[in-house]
């Protein structure tokens, strides 16, 4: 299975969820590792879902953690990357890819060089032509990924209006053990689809 554009998987916490988006090969899956989280995603359980999946790798997601948790995070957890919406911590992780996570209003404050591998740019409303014209701006300088209101049928023309590297869906809760609702998410995996 292939994918027409990179996808990020983040808040992923069922082994459901991960072996559905892996088998539809998304590219980062990510795992909410603030302890504070409602989401949060301990070690044992991150490892009860990963030793189930391969060919994807896995991100740790932070807010406003501190480098030293990061750091923690990084030998306790097997991971590919790190998120974070702070991107000063960024430039003291060391050994995986950094992901700075800003929100589409925010966007205007940053500055150009990032010392980050992919900006993950959210907005709850789809972008307008101003914003995705912002968005174009970032597109060269980092690899850019959108969540931002993403659906099946206008997925493929976000892309190609922004130049953007690809997107960040967001996993969901089972409804009960091994029973899980994938209507949205499968219908943007699907329209995603290469024609092998």
């Amino acid at each position: 299975m292939a994918l027409k554009t990179f996808v990020k998987i983040s808040g992923v916490n069922n082994l459901s969820d991960a072996r559905y988006c892996a088998g539809m090969g998304v590219d980062f899956m990510g795992f909410d590792l603030e302890p504070e989280s409602e989401n949060y995603t301990d070690p044992e359980k991150f490892k009860e879902i990963s030793d189930w999946i391969s060919g994807v790798d896995f991100v740790g997601e932070f807010g406003y953690s501190s480098i030293e948790r990061v750091i923690k995070s990084l030998s306790t957890y097997n991971l590919a990357a790190v998120q974070s919406n702070y991107y000063d911590l960024l430039d003291d992780v060391q050994g995986a890819q950094t992901i700075l996570k800003v929100s589409i209003e925010d966007l205007a404050n940053l500055p150009f060089n990032l010392n980050a591998d992919f900006l993950l740019i959210q907005s709850t409303t789809t972008l307008s032509l101003t914003q995705r014209q912002n968005v174009k701006e970032r597109v060269g300088r980092t690899k850019v990924l959108l969540d931002c209101n993403v659906k099946a049928d206008t997925v493929e023309g976000l892309l190609e209006s922004t130049g953007a590297h690809g997107i960040s869906l967001t996993a969901g809760d089972e409804i009960r053990p091994g029973y899980k609702d994938y209507d949205e998410l499968a219908d943007i995996l699907e329209a995603l689809e290469t024609d092998d």
